[in-house]
Order: structure tokens, then C-alpha cells, then sequence
């Protein structure tokens, strides 16, 4: 999975996060261009979710995170779907590009 946060404006942006929740899958690795990624603990079985803390992205400025996962064997799931919702501490004026999943 390749995730990319940019931060269209207005204003620069600090402490940007982004969730991360993929079901089906099984965690094998990351790459992140900024910042950190961090899984969370007590996911679910066939499921790894996490947090990237990707720090400050001024207006304009985009980071990717790509995540490196197996379908998980034997799991019994009508659909395979990765979630994922970023956020800043300052807010955002436009929440409707905010999150996105894929199947």
C-alpha cells in the first residue's frame, strides 16, 4: 500500500498523523519519507493497524508511506480493505479529503 499525505493549505501543518487500519492483511515492513511509523498494539486477528507521525508538512509538501503486507492465509473476510485517516493538531478548514480506503 502507498500512502501520501499532502497538506493543500491554508496554512502549514503541525504534528500530522495518519491512521492506518488494514483488514486481511498481515504486516511485513515500511518505508516512510518522513516522520515514523508505529504499529499499533492488540490489533485484531487478520488485522495490523498503525500510526505514522509524520511531523510537519508545510503547505504544498507531500510524504509517502509505503507498507509492505501478505493477504492473510486461511482468513475468511468478504472484502480486504486498508483504511486511513489523517489529521493535524492544528484542524482542517476541508475534512472530506481526510481519509481514504481501498478493497
Amino acid at each position: 500500500f502507498t500512502v501520501v499525505v499532502t497538506n493543500n493549505g491554508p496554512q502549514n501543518a503541525t504534528d500530522v498523523k495518519v491512521d492506518d487500519v488494514a483488514l486481511g492483511f498481515l504486516y511485513v515492513s515500511h518505508i516512510a519519507t518522513k516522520g515514523s511509523f508505529a504499529l499499533s498494539p492488540g490489533a485484531p486477528e487478520n488485522t495490523f493497524s498503525g500510526l505514522w507521525s509524520v511531523g510537519a508538512l508545510n503547505v504544498g509538501e507531500s510524504a509517502t508511506l509505503t507498507v509492505v503486507a501478505t493477504v492473510t492465509p486461511n482468513a475468511v473476510l468478504a472484502t480486504y480493505t486498508n483504511a486511513v485517516n489523517a489529521y493535524s493538531e492544528l484542524g482542517d478548514p476541508n475534512l472530506t479529503n481526510n481519509e481514504d480506503e481501498v478493497e
